[in-house]
């Protein structure tokens, strides 16, 4: 049994974390958490809040002075059990599930109970509106997605279509693909794209085409023409390394595996960004190439690092062309994400191992991380950036 004080954002909080043993062993651990709420809180109100919150709304159970959730921990992604009830400014929460006490950090955050609010009542005595915002729903505190990563998917599935069929979609998500009513974690990477596009209908059209060479791009712009669709932003994700020749290979060799490097790593980029130029223009549309953390160091070895450093200068160009018309343009370049198809087949335990000691952090990044990050670039709030190389790696390259 550990009894720990931790802090969660302004409010501090202790704990108790129990190990409980199941069939198979002490495999499930128990975290009961209280924290001091700062400002207006009422549980019965953020329940009622959270049961008609579409993208992740809660089904209506237990007793109203209770709120309960299923949810994935962030970071290993075991699936977690959580309980709220308060008692005056305090809020106990029982978390019972894998992982550690990040999981119930994590509750506090998707519940804002980590949020000092104490200056909340002042803004409803200078602005009437909020005033009766405050009367209505008093103690709300917003409740949100579980995760970045759920807020990501939330946002590819809600998009042009009704709030009602996107929740809908996610419902099914749930049903067919999560544990006990959590959401599934990372299942848009691991379901195929055919099973991504019967889960989204219409959403998706799934396009083969090999835009490395024109008639490919062309072909994806014309499915885009002749499903009368706009283009409001565009992720340019495909490349790669190159097999590097053996050594005493020849020019040919090293010619042949540049080449190579550059026709899937920038031509796959900047044809399709070009045929798909008028549309972007036409929509204000975002672009996001992804790069890689070789660009910023070198990658050893090859021409990879070199293919997505091209990027960056061709991204400034393009941020100011789009400009004009409202439109943006920025290159991701993560660092040391392992769990993507880039790294099959090549990584072995103690390079995983390596990499991610190479970080501030000590740890790799997800996939999940990295599509918040283009999720935000192409959201609402990413409208102001532009022309920028965002680099999430750990702290394994410092900001230049």
């Amino acid at each position: 049994m550990l009894t720990p004080s931790w802090w969660a954002g302004s409010a501090k909080c202790s704990a108790v974390a129990i190990l409980i043993a199941d069939r198979k062993g002490w495999a499930m651990t128990r975290h009961e958490v209280k924290v001091e709420v700062l400002g207006p809180w009422s549980l019965a109100t953020s329940k009622a809040f959270w049961e008609g919150f579409a993208p992740a709304a809660l089904t209506s159970h237990g007793p109203s002075q209770q709120l309960r959730s299923v949810f994935y921990v962030e970071g290993d992604w075991s699936r977690a059990e959580v309980q709220v009830t308060q008692d005056g400014s305090k809020a106990r929460v029982v978390v019972t599930g894998g992982g550690d006490l990040e999981a119930a950090a994590q509750a506090c955050r998707f519940l804002s109970l980590d949020v000092d609010a104490r200056g909340w009542p002042d803004v409803g005595r200078r602005d009437p509106v909020i005033a009766d915002a405050q009367q209505q729903l008093p103690g709300l505190r917003p409740c949100g997605c579980h995760s970045p990563y759920e807020a990501a998917t939330w946002s590819v599935l809600s998009q042009r279509i009704r709030i009602v069929q996107a929740a809908r979609l996610r419902d099914d998500l749930v049903h067919r693909h999560g544990e006990g009513g959590a959401f599934p974690a990372q299942v848009l990477r691991e379901l195929d794209l055919d099973q991504v596009q019967h889960q989204l209908g219409d959403q998706v059209q799934v396009i083969v085409a090999d835009v490395s060479r024109e008639d490919g791009a062309e072909a994806v712009a014309e499915r885009l023409a002749a499903a009368q669709r706009d283009c409001r932003g565009l992720v340019a994700a495909a490349g790669g390394p190159s097999p590097t020749p053996p050594p005493g290979s020849g020019l040919a060799a090293v010619r042949r595996t540049w080449q190579g490097g550059f026709e899937s790593n920038v031509l796959t980029a900047v044809l399709l960004g070009e045929v798909l130029r008028p549309a972007l223009e036409r929509s204000a549309g975002r672009v996001v190439l992804l790069s890689s953390i070789a660009a910023l160091r070198g990658s050893g070895a090859g021409p990879y690092g070199a293919m997505k450093a091209a990027l960056h200068a061709w991204m400034f160009d393009l941020a100011t062309q789009l400009g004009a018309h409202g439109g943006t343009a920025n290159t991701v370049a993560p660092g040391f994400v392992p769990d993507t198809g880039f790294w099959t087949d090549r990584l072995a335990d103690q390079a995983r191992t390596e990499k991610a000691a190479q970080t501030h952090l000590g740890r790799a990044g997800s996939p999940e991380e990295i599509a918040s990050l283009i999720a935000w670039l192409l959201g609402p709030d990413g409208g102001w950036v532009t022309g920028q190389i965002l680099s999430p790696n750990g702290g394994a390259v410092l900001g230049r």
